[in-house]
């Protein structure tokens, strides 16, 4: 059984670190490139080597956010960071596509 200093520390911590929910962006991201991984060898063209994506592609990462009485806030860096993150994965799946279409 927690004591209520405990229980609050935990509950602070879930703050910070969410239990569970990261672990469920890891899971799915993992099932997702198992996914896209097997359709690549199924699909592939004749002769040539499969595409083959990383657990980390499918895993969103959000910068921590400031917690101010109680309530969370993102600075406009952080908002700004996460477009340019979600920019830059959506221009490299096009690359990879492109790729895969050529040969």
């Amino acid at each position: 059984m927690l004591t209520a200093p405990q229980l609050a520390e935990w509950e602070a911590y879930n703050e910070l670190e969410p239990i569970g929910a990261v672990r469920n962006d890891y899971m799915l991201g993992q099932l997702s490139a198992i996914v896209i991984n097997l359709v690549s060898q199924i699909y592939k063209a004749k002769g040539s080597t499969p595409t083959t994506v990383k657990t980390e592609e499918f895993i969103p990462w959000w910068p921590r956010t400031k917690v101010r009485k109680g309530k969370r806030v993102q600075s406009p860096e952080d908002i700004k960071e996460i477009f340019r993150q979600l920019k830059a994965n959506m221009e490299a799946g096009k690359k990879r596509d492109e790729t895969n279409e050529t040969r």
